[in-house]
């Protein structure tokens, strides 16, 4: 009997540890020192995309519906929204980043971030007309070293491959097979195009 109950203890912890820190589950080496957030839109995403690329570190999207994805290193996962602040706590990031302006990350989402519990875990917004000095800001806050010429590079390559692309332009999250909701379940709000920004 004694054994069964230490090996009833032995899973729950485990699975405790797994359902606390999904980061470390999904092969990231080490908390993220900024958890970037962006809107669901292709160059918000590619900037996340891009620091992810050189950093492994995870970041958030939050669809036009107001549902919330990780991208983790090797898996997409959708987090209740009533989980949210769970989440970004167990995450433990130095800073939480929201790259793009009200187009991108409304106004209200980002007050909902700052009204969860983020235990003296500062938010911060980067935007601006410019993703190329963006992509320069961040680089510098973060302390990355070559994220500007990288997102230069795939900011070209995306829009040299579709050059009738529009930006903001809702883009659904490929999830894994665990996640609650899949890509194609996600309504969105299609928000007016305008033209990519300069770089």
């Amino acid at each position: 009997m004694l054994k069964k109950v230490l090996l009833l203890a032995v899973f729950a912890v485990a699975a405790f540890s797994v359902q606390a820190a999904p980061w470390m589950s999904h092969n990231s080496r080490r908390a993220p020192k900024s958890l970037i957030v962006v809107g669901n839109y292709k160059t918000p995403r590619l900037m996340a995309a891009t620091i992810k690329g050189l950093t492994s570190q995870p970041y958030l999207i939050i669809t036009g519906d107001g549902s919330y994805f990780a991208v983790l290193a090797k898996a997409t996962v959708k987090i209740p929204a009533d989980k949210l602040d769970k989440y970004i706590n167990e995450l433990n990031p130095r800073r939480v980043i929201i790259v793009g302006d009200e187009r991108y990350v409304s106004r209200e989402q980002e007050n909902k971030l700052r009204k969860i519990n983020l235990k003296r875990i500062p938010l911060v917004r980067i935007y601006g007309g410019d993703w190329g000095r963006i992509a320069e800001e961040l680089d510098d806050l973060l302390n990355i070293g070559n994220l500007a010429r990288e997102f230069r590079r795939n900011y070209v390559d995306l829009y040299m491959s579709d050059p009738k692309l529009k930006d903001p332009v809702p883009v659904a999250p490929e999830t894994d097979a665990a996640s609650e909701k899949t890509a194609a379940d996600i309504q969105q709000d299609d928000l007016p195009a305008s033209e990519p920004e300069q770089l």
